[in-house]
């Protein structure tokens, strides 16, 4: 993992798993800057999960952040968490019940296990 990630960063429950998940991106074609965690952004750096990036198990909530005015120039990306891209643990939130972290290794390419959701797709 990077070295900047804090003590306990990633939690010990947090774990190589692969599994569909769906990501908000901005770049077509997808880049590396598109998995960029809060702490690479320059955000909130209080909490472990700011040092992940977020994903979805459910399409439709990964779909409702891009209704949100800052993200409308933004599209959904579906893929997997790869085991030699780092670790998940679910982290549901009262608006997000299928958010995910995802913990990424200081090499990680999850870039490549993505592609954009076409509109005509219906996941």
């Amino acid at each position: 993992f990077p070295n900047y990630f804090p003590e306990g960063c990633p939690p010990k429950d947090a774990i190589s798993k692969e599994e569909v998940v769906y990501r908000v991106c901005k770049n077509d074609p997808i880049t590396r800057e598109d998995f960029a965690s809060y702490y690479e952004l320059g955000k909130d750096k209080h909490d472990v999960k700011h040092y992940g990036v977020s994903v979805f198990s459910n399409c439709g909530e990964a779909k409702t952040i891009c209704l949100m005015p800052n993200h409308r120039q933004e599209f959904v990306a579906k893929g997997k968490t790869v085991e030699e891209c780092g670790v998940i643990k679910a982290t549901p939130s009262n608006k997000h019940s299928s958010h995910i972290t995802w913990w990424l290794y200081e090499e990680a390419r999850p870039q490549e296990h993505f592609n954009a959701i076409k509109e005509s797709e219906n996941e």
